[in-house]
């Protein structure tokens, strides 16, 4: 009778953002937010493969990315879209910027803030309209995605927003490979790339950091693979802006194998 014997090979595989390390292409550029790496022997399968396996087992990213950025910087008013500086901003720090804004393109009225609600009121002398649809800024200003036009009360034009300002930021950074694994469901998509998400807990400018203390692992569909592609994006799945910033993956990929009695080398990596 021929006995079978199970055994698990691990691998660990670090990953940097940092140019010519494991013959690193930053395929983004400064972004550093889509990278691959040529990687010989990353996923070999033989006849004595069961499955293999892939977990992120920890992650360390700078908060380096902003929450004003190329995705969501344009408000059109009056037919003038006014371009939102990229940078970090609580609710009143952008007020004031769309405020300047309205007055170096002689728009004439005021942004203010309800405290009592969180929300933003623009009063005018005149009449203004916001077309949101050329808009990006929405969900963060407090508008979806209607036309509004300014009503007269009283004295002035106003247009109550209605929704709070939102300058939270990103809320998580999904970590996207070309490992083909079992689909999961992200923020709405579906994808069978995505091998986690780690979620943004710190302030601007901190360190995130994330340890797998689950251990959860995802099955790899892949039969061979000699690179890898690594992904950041954000919430609405675009690429992360790091800003140059550097981070570090750890990534660990277990081979589950079987073999008999006669094998004579029971190891399959080389």
């Amino acid at each position: 009778m021929t006995t079978l014997t199970i055994i698990n090979e691990t691998k660990q595989i670090y990953l940097s953002s940092v140019e010519n390390t494991l013959n690193t292409t930053l395929e983004n550029g400064d972004y550093k937010s889509k990278i691959r790496y040529a990687i010989p022997y990353l996923i070999t399968t033989n006849e004595n493969t069961l499955y293999q396996t892939v977990r992120v087992l920890n992650v360390i990213i700078p908060y380096s990315f902003y929450i004003i950025n190329e995705y969501n910087c344009n408000l059109n008013i009056n037919n003038i879209i006014l371009v939102i500086p990229y940078g970090n901003y609580n609710a009143y720090t952008l007020l004031d910027t769309i405020n300047a804004l309205m007055t170096e393109n002689n728009i004439l009225g005021v942004l203010s803030l309800d405290v009592s609600n969180g929300k933003y009121i623009l009063t005018a002398t005149q009449n203004i309209t916001i077309r949101t649809t050329t808009n990006n800024i929405n969900k963060i200003i407090g508008l979806d995605n209607s036309t509004y036009t300014t009503i007269f009360d009283i004295t002035d034009y106003k247009i109550n927003f209605p929704y709070p300002v939102n300058t939270s930021g990103i809320h998580n950074i999904f970590i996207k490979t070309n490992f083909n694994t079992s689909n999961q469901k992200f923020g709405g998509y579906v994808t069978s790339h995505i091998l986690t998400s780690i979620p943004v807990q710190v302030e601007p400018f901190g360190i995130i950091q994330y340890s797998n203390y689950e251990n959860t692992e995802t099955i790899i569909r892949n039969k061979d693979m000699d690179f890898l592609s690594i992904e950041l994006l954000d919430d609405n799945l675009n690429y992360i802006n790091m800003n140059g910033l550097d981070w570090t993956i750890r990534l660990e990929i277990k081979s589950v194998n079987k073999y008999n009695q006669n094998d004579t080398n029971i190891f399959s990596w080389e």
